[in-house]
């Protein structure tokens, strides 16, 4: 997160209090500097051990635990470290080492509440690297662990106010980073990266946890800061629909798992699943209560019926839009635009183009250009996964019938609202795997992986029909009723060196085509 002027002083002032009172053990600070020597000392980290004798129990009893499956008992510590390996012999000392003054104090709610959220997260992260990208997950999961600790030092510091801050973030679903800035000047994770640091912990890990979770930002780091930095985002939002219930993050979970990993939705509902089992063996193992978790199955199926009832989920979200101040204020700078392009082009009407001449570009196609970089990209990543799945690939081109009588008629805050109704029925009706992203006006696109062209032309059908149903019965909310067409185009298997433009100017000219013949309808193309 971006600091705000006064925020590097306070953020000072509560890292210094931090690292005074907050330290790790002597032995964990030298497990950790013995870990991380290229050539390690086994019998060096046994002797250190061997000086916290509450330690070495500690590690004895999650070797002969079930996240081992070991056959026979091991009593040997010796016997056990080599069982262990480095990494998570490093995860399970710092695991078992975090400075009690952290959690002095606080009620077994909110510690129990903080150890399931914390130990999903951990769990996640770990499950998410080896899935997503065939890596060893420890790091990961030694991320994950440590990434909120700077929540428990702000409860330390700050008391209730903060514990009923942090509660309720959670139950609402809030951006908690944006609500921490503004309160404070910065965010937990910045907290947690500096204490992490002062521990002596690898840059790698430690920067990892203070990047900013945003796709965008993410997608950009380079290639050695980037994995671990996008799983640590992934396994966030996994916390949010695991632990804390919220099944509507499965939208942004898998919208980022697909920018970054090549798991298919069911692959990652997958590990959803398994993540609770394998949560309850760490937490008892660590000899942590973490209270009674979620069903992630009931969570899935919750969500699936939040997708299914598309028109009540679209007005919720263009409610939740009118709301927001900022959206509104951004849809009022376009007014001076919109009377710019009434005065000069209001009256003409652009003719829709020839199948056989997608070269001689309209009004229209030029005012498009300028959102296909980003469009390109996301499609050419689709393509390229339906190609390696073998698997067909389909492409909706969404966009409100007479899109310029509407502004006359309706206004631009009446045509704005129906942009958004068209944005938020299209989250709606997609599959949790899928993405809806703008493409200027009123118009939008939906991409639709492992899909034949019947479920495409059906969900689009869907499409039009829930934008209908939903203008209908909230007239006075966009003004008169609105109407939306669909061009839909679909690759049944995408061939080696296909061009990812052909599919979505295909699915151009079905929307061309469907809003000649009138509107309010889908046309669609198979391309072979």
């Amino acid at each position: 997160m971006q600091l705000s002027p006064s925020a590097p002083e306070m953020l000072s002032s509560f890292v210094q209090r931090a690292q005074g009172l907050y330290t790790l053990p002597a032995v964990a600070l030298k497990v950790l500097e013995l870990t991380s020597s290229p050539q390690v000392d086994a019998r060096a980290i046994k002797n250190c051990i061997e000086n916290d004798p509450a330690l070495a129990a500690k590690l004895l009893r999650v070797v002969n635990s079930s996240l081992f499956g070991l056959s026979r008992q091991v009593n040997d510590l010796n016997q056990a470290l080599a069982l262990m390996g480095v990494q998570p012999l490093k995860l399970l000392v710092l695991g078992f080492s975090l400075p009690k003054r952290l959690f002095e104090g606080l009620q077994a709610e909110t510690l129990a509440s903080y150890w399931r959220r914390t130990l999903t997260k951990a769990t996640a992260a770990r499950a998410l690297s080896e899935a997503g990208w065939r890596e060893g997950g420890e790091e990961a999961f030694l991320a994950g662990l440590l990434q909120d600790i700077g929540q428990l030092a702000l409860v330390q510091d700050l008391g209730e106010p903060y514990a009923r801050f942090l509660q309720q973030a959670r139950k609402e679903g809030g951006d908690l980073p944006a609500l921490e800035l503004a309160a404070f000047g910065f965010d937990h994770a910045i907290f947690s990266a500096r204490l992490l640091d002062h521990w002596n912990l690898p840059a790698s890990l430690v920067r990892a946890v203070a990047e900013r979770q945003e796709i965008e930002h993410l997608a950009a780091l380079p290639d050695d800061q980037r994995r671990l930095a996008q799983t640590l985002h992934l396994a966030e939002l996994t916390a949010r629909v695991v632990a804390d219930g919220q099944s509507r993050a499965l939208i942004p979970l898998h919208q980022a798992s697909r920018r970054y990993t090549r798991l298919t939705a069911q692959q990652l509902d997958g590990v959803l699943i398994a993540l609770q089992q394998t949560v309850e063996q760490v937490a008892r193992a660590l000899n942590l209560e973490i209270g009674v978790g979620l069903d992630c199955r009931l969570l899935l199926e919750e969500a699936s019926r939040l997708m299914a009832e598309a028109a009540p989920a679209a007005t919720l979200e263009l409610e939740r839009a009118a709301e927001e101040t900022a959206l509104w204020q951004q849809a009022a700078s376009l007014r001076d635009s919109v009377t710019e392009f009434l005065a000069g082009n209001g009256a003409r009407r652009t003719p829709a183009p020839s199948p056989n001449q997608a070269d001689r570009w309209t009004e229209d196609d030029r005012a498009r250009a300028a959102y296909e970089a980003a469009l390109a990209a996301r499609l050419d990543e689709a393509v390229n996964r339906c190609r390696q799945r073998r698997t067909g690939v389909s492409l909706l081109v969404a966009a409100v019938d007479q899109e310029r009588r509407l502004v006359w008629k309706n206004g631009p805050e009446g045509v704005s609202r129906a942009a958004q109704l068209v944005m938020a029925t299209g989250r709606a009706l997609g599959d949790l795997s899928n993405e809806c992203l703008a493409l200027g006006g009123t118009r939008c696109v939906l991409m639709l992986e492992n899909c034949e062209r019947p479920q495409a032309v059906a969900l689009a059908r869907r499409w039009v029909e829930a934008v209908a149903q939903c203008t209908a019965s909230r007239e006075e909310w966009f003004g008169a009723p609105v109407t939306m067409s669909v061009g839909a185009a679909t690759l049944a298997i995408p061939p080696r060196n296909f061009p990812p433009r052909e599919l979505f100017e295909a699915a151009w000219r079905c929307l061309y085509a469907a809003q000649s013949a009138g509107g309010n309808t889908v046309k669609s193309i198979d391309i072979f």
